[in-house]
């Protein structure tokens, strides 16, 4: 068993660990009262995500350095994805539902990175079925986002851009050999943890709950699209942003009870 490998079951056992402590007290909570329904689906995305760790732990204990192929942890995966999605249906309640931007940057983007991860994969089912949850979870962030004014005009430029423009370079990667390669990686790779890096600091600073979605949104992307230590990097983000959205969760939770 090499060193990622061991780094990589760690990293799981920190998140389950997590995810045990943020589902404890999120269950209590429920109990005091059932009508909390955002804290109702995020603790169920929470268990959810839990059991996908369990599921990884036990398979790279098992079967350490080979690829898992499609299995129980991409149900529980999906899973994830909609409860986090009906948690945040939760909170909004804007009726200028569908504006056409909106759903052409989110189909264009999530279709996109679907297309990657089967040119990366190969595997045709699996990265369709996982990725259709992502239309509707990255469509209700954007949907946050615009009705809190979380970010600024040349902010939202800058993420409406940058995404588009890391998905540039990762093709321009499968398409090119040699220097142009390599240059196309570096840059896809320095996009996509100074992006990652500025959308944890203005989520966490903010305090805005759509701004903490979208930073797990963008771990799960970083995950998706790399591999090694760099992997690595993007699972302990991942764990950071499940910890800052349970804190907003739980902020709007309780902030609800008042009124």
């Amino acid at each position: 068993m090499t060193l990622e490998t061991k780094l990589s079951i760690l990293l799981s056992i920190v998140l389950a660990a997590v995810l045990i402590a943020i589902l404890i007290p999120s269950v209590k909570m429920i109990v005091k009262d059932r009508k909390r329904f955002l804290m109702l689906f995020f603790s169920m995305a929470s268990m959810c995500y839990l059991l996908s760790a369990l599921y990884w732990i036990a398979y790279e204990i098992i079967r350490p350095g080979t690829r898992m192929p499609f299995a129980a942890d991409e149900i529980a995966d999906c899973s994830l994805i909609l409860l986090l999605s009906a948690s945040l249906e939760t909170l909004l309640h804007d009726k200028k539902k569908n504006i056409p931007g909106e759903l052409i940057f989110t189909f264009l983007y999530v279709s996109v990175n679907i297309a990657l991860w089967i040119a990366w994969s190969g595997e045709w089912v699996q990265d369709i079925v996982f990725g259709l949850p992502y239309y509707y979870f990255l469509w209700l962030i954007i949907r946050g986002i615009r009705t809190s004014k979380a970010l600024k005009r040349p902010e939202l430029i800058a993420c409406i851009v940058a995404p588009f423009v890391i998905v540039g370079f990762q093709t321009a990667n499968l398409l090119t050999t040699g220097n142009l390669r390599n240059a196309a990686d570096l840059m896809a790779y320095s996009l996509i943890y100074f992006f990652m890096a500025w959308l944890g600091i203005k989520s966490i600073k903010s305090g805005n709950i759509y701004l903490r979605y979208a930073f797990f949104f963008w771990t799960l992307i970083a995950m998706y699209s790399c591999s090694g230590y760099l992997y690595l990097v993007a699972t302990s983000s991942n764990i950071l942003a499940m910890i800052v959205i349970y804190l907003s969760v739980k902020k709007e939770t309780l902030k609800n009870d008042i009124r």
